[in-house]
């Protein structure tokens, strides 16, 4: 008598991923020897028939690869931190790592360098505030392979040479790239007098990375980004400065659609509303980071890259609920 896949799987679940592949291979081994074998003359009645021990091994053989899947990632890509292993982040990841790559890796690399010690200069601030204002009303995937050519157009970010060069001659080689967006001409009209902002800040501070590492991560985005600023910066709000900051190795996550939706009500979050605003969305982050380990820019690239257009595309604004792998931890499911 054949036992029901949840039966056969009750047999396994203590095993290790070890212990789990001569199972697996003791299942294969009967599976191709039936499909060798299924035209051969059967000289007596067997109960269950062959066909049906076939069918059940498959059945069996799918079930115990889930399990083996699950093994795997437990003890040999998160080394068995419990925690960590039922966290909805870290299905994400592995959800990511088998359907595509994540948004803008680099950007923990950046993480680890200021970590390590690095200081960034001002052409790298200004390298990271033309990158942040790139990802403003357009697709990441359409800008990110045009990147080379980008900082080609803006001199390899040379300070006097982009000051030195027109507005007209920056936007017009964005929008000859087709990486234009609908503020890049009062984007680049702006680039100037942000570079100026820069250099007061440096007088001031020493250097732009001094000041951006003088407060908490929040209080420099809205020195950056608020109304009656000294140091505010023309066509940046919340969102894209996040998106700067980071981009210079400053941990923290950018408040943009994804997040928003995400963290809302409706999907994963505690928001107030079915969008989260940008306070719940800094504040479930850092919880997220505080759960389970990762950096905030790590939490966010997950969620980002789960949900945009050209990565995962799962938790996008008509979702795609059957292909979910967190569907269950859903506040809408």
């Amino acid at each position: 008598m054949m036992i029901s896949p949840q039966g056969f799987l009750e047999n396994y679940k203590d095993k290790s991923y070890k212990e789990l592949l001569p199972v697996r291979d003791e299942l294969q081994a009967a599976i191709l020897f039936f499909e060798e074998h299924k035209d051969d003359p059967v000289e007596a009645f067997v109960c269950p028939s062959p066909e049906v021990v076939y069918q059940c091994n498959l059945t069996y053989l799918a079930k115990l690869c889930e399990l083996m899947a699950e093994k795997y990632n437990q003890e040999y890509v998160w080394g068995n931190q419990e925690k960590n292993y039922r966290h909805y982040l870290f299905k994400i990841r592995g959800f990511l790592e088998w359907k595509c790559p994540q948004y803008n890796s680099f950007l923990l690399s950046s993480i680890e360098e200021r970590n390590a010690g690095r200081a960034f200069s001002t052409s790298d601030h200004i390298k990271g505030l033309v990158h942040s204002l790139l990802t403003a009303q357009t697709k990441w995937r359409l800008i990110e392979p045009h990147l080379p050519e980008i900082d080609k157009l803006f001199f390899d970010y040379d300070v006097d040479k982009i000051k030195k060069a027109s507005a007209e001659h920056f936007y017009n080689g964005l929008f000859a790239l087709k990486c234009g967006n609908i503020s890049t001409k009062a984007q680049m009209e702006a680039l100037h007098y942000n570079i100026t902002v820069f250099e007061k800040i440096a007088s001031e501070y020493g250097s732009v990375d001094a000041f951006v590492t003088s407060a908490p991560a929040h209080e420099i985005v809205r020195r950056f980004s608020k109304a009656g600023s000294p140091y505010k910066l023309r066509m940046l709000g919340d969102a894209l400065v996040w998106e700067y900051l980071r981009n210079l190795g400053i941990d923290g996550a950018k408040p943009d659609t994804h997040l928003r939706r995400f963290l809302g009500k409706d999907r994963m979050g505690t928001g107030s509303s079915g969008f989260a605003s940008a306070d719940e969305v800094t504040k479930q982050v850092n919880d997220l980071s505080e759960e389970t380990g990762l950096t905030k820019r790590e939490v966010d690239n997950l969620i980002w890259s789960f949900c945009a257009d050209g990565f995962g595309e799962v938790c996008t604004a008509s979702p795609h609920c059957n292909i979910c792998v967190i569907r269950e931890n859903c506040n809408n499911f």
